[in-house]
C-alpha cells in the first residue's frame, strides 16, 4: 500500500511539472503509467487522470492569472465548448471496450509525438542558430514536453552559438 502511494505521488510530481511547464495535460503521462505500472483499466486511468488534470490545472491557471497571463473571455468560451465536448466524449468512452480505448489512446499518443517531432524538424532552420550542424532549438514548452516524451533531451549550454534559452536536440 505504501509503495502504491509513493508511486502515485511520483506520477503526480511528474504530471504537475509537465502541466505547469507546458500548459498542457498530464494525460499522456498519467494514463500509461497508471495502466502499465499500477494495472488500472483504461477507463479508470483516464478518469483518474482527468480528475488530476482538473485539480492541477486550477492551481496552475491561478498562478498564470496572478501574472496576468490569461485571456479570461476566451477562456470562458473555450470552457463552455470543452464542457459540452467532455460530456459527449465521456459518454462515447463508456461505450468503447477496454482494448479499443487502449488502442485508440496509443495511436493518438504516437501520432501526437510524431506530429511534434515533425514540427521540430521542420522549424529547426528558423529556430536554432546552428541548425546546419544538426542542432534543433525548442522554444515552446509544448515542444519541450514532446522532446522529453521522446527521450531526446541533450544539454547544449556548452555550445557558444546556442543562446541560454535555447534547448537543443542532437539529430
Amino acid at each position: 500500500m505504501v509503495e502504491k502511494i509513493v508511486i502515485l505521488v511520483l506520477i503526480g510530481l511528474l504530471t504537475g511539472t509537465i502541466t505547469a511547464i507546458s500548459a498542457g495535460s498530464g494525460v499522456m503521462v498519467v494514463v500509461p503509467l497508471l495502466a502499465v505500472i499500477l494495472g488500472y483499466t483504461m477507463h479508470a486511468a483516464i478518469g483518474t487522470s482527468l480528475l488530476v488534470d482538473v485539480i492541477a490545472s486550477i492551481n496552475v491557471a491561478y498562478s498564470y492569472y496572478r501574472y496576468g497571463r490569461i485571456e479570461l473571455r476566451s477562456g470562458i468560451w473555450l470552457a463552455l465548448g470543452a464542457i459540452v465536448g467532455a460530456q459527449a466524449g465521456s459518454r462515447l468512452a463508456s461505450l468503447i471496450p477496454q482494448e479499443g480505448l487502449q488502442g485508440g489512446f496509443s495511436v493518438f499518443t504516437i501520432l501526437s509525438g510524431l506530429s511534434f517531432f515533425t514540427e521540430l524538424l521542420g522549424s529547426a532552420s528558423s529556430l536554432c542558430p546552428s541548425s546546419s550542424s544538426g542542432t534543433i532549438s525548442i522554444e515552446s514548452w509544448s515542444q519541450l514536453q514532446s522532446a522529453f516524451t521522446l527521450a531526446f533531451p541533450q544539454d547544449c549550454s556548452a555550445r557558444a552559438e546556442a543562446p541560454p534559452s535555447c534547448w537543443c536536440l542532437s539529430t
